[in-house]
């Protein structure tokens, strides 16, 4: 096997964020390469490291166990569906708010009248308002918006505490 085939493999099984992921196969191929400096084999390197699987489950392992590591997971991933929440909630309101605008600035006009003249002549609006739907958009995007407030709150409550 060689070199690249092997880090390679073991990048496919690590479950491990991007830079932490790096950084694992960073070390390992630090680690192959001291060993080759050593004299030995690049076999005998790949056969002292164990199988990419081995390598990868150990690394797994280590670092689900590892509470700062889980403490940054949770963190990103809270971050990320908080900046979501907040991209469709503001997302919501602006088209809530176009839509009230399109939708209450624009109908339909129509006349009646008669031989009389112009007395009889009346005017009708009919606005086309679906305000049961923007009204709905609103609600959601307040609850997004309260979603994310909240996803702050606990972050701020269960974030690890420095020493």
């Amino acid at each position: 096997m060689t070199r690249k085939a092997y880090i390679s493999k073991i990048k496919l099984n690590l479950q491990l964020d991007r830079k932490t992921k790096q950084r694992v196969i960073e070390g390992i191929q630090t680690e192959i390469q001291l060993l080759l400096d050593a004299g030995t084999t690049l076999e005998d390197a790949i056969e002292k490291l164990g199988s990419p699987k081995e390598v990868a489950n150990e690394y797994n392992r280590s670092y689900k166990e590892d509470p700062v590591y889980q403490a940054k997971l949770r963190f990103y991933i809270l971050l990320r569906v908080s900046i979501a929440t907040a991209v469709v909630a503001a997302a919501l309101l602006i088209l809530a708010l176009v839509g009230k605008y399109i939708f209450l600035h624009s109908g339909h006009v129509s006349t009646t009248g008669g031989v009389s003249g112009s007395d009889s002549i009346t005017e009708t609006v009919h606005v086309i308002s679906p305000l049961f739907l923007l009204d709905a958009s609103e609600r959601i995007a307040l609850i997004l918006v309260a979603v994310f407030v909240l996803s702050i709150i606990c972050w701020l409550l269960t974030r690890p505490k420095r020493k």
